[in-house]
C-alpha cells in the first residue's frame, strides 16, 4: 500500500489483518477496519468511475460519510457506500 499514514494508537484499522479484494478486475489489499474508499486510496487508486453524461473522471471526494461519487456494487449487494462500508470479508 503506497499511501498510508503512520500508525496511530487510537486508530480503528487493524494492520495485522490484511484483506484482499478486487475492484474493476484488479486485486487490491487493505486492512481490517478500513473502509473500501480508504483501502483504494491507500493503494493509489484515484479513478473510481466516470460521470454519466460527459464521462468525466470521478474519485473520492470527501470520505466523510456523504460521498455520492463512491457507490459500488458486488454480486450480492448494490449501492454500497464506499466511504462508510468496511472492507469486504477475507477471501
Amino acid at each position: 500500500m503506497a499511501r498510508r499514514l503512520p500508525t496511530n494508537p487510537h486508530e480503528w484499522i487493524d494492520r495485522k489483518q490484511s484483506i484482499e479484494f478486487s475492484f474493476e478486475g484488479t486485486k487490491f489489499s487493505g486492512y481490517a477496519g478500513d473502509t473500501i474508499s480508504s483501502a483504494l486510496l491507500a493503494s493509489n487508486q484515484k479513478l473510481l468511475g466516470r460521470s454519466f453524461k460527459y464521462h468525466r473522471p470521478r474519485g473520492i471526494l470527501s470520505a466523510a460519510n456523504h460521498d455520492a461519487n463512491v457507490l459500488l456494487e458486488t454480486s450480492e449487494k448494490v449501492n454500497i457506500r464506499g466511504d462508510v462500508e468496511a472492507t469486504l470479508k477475507r477471501t
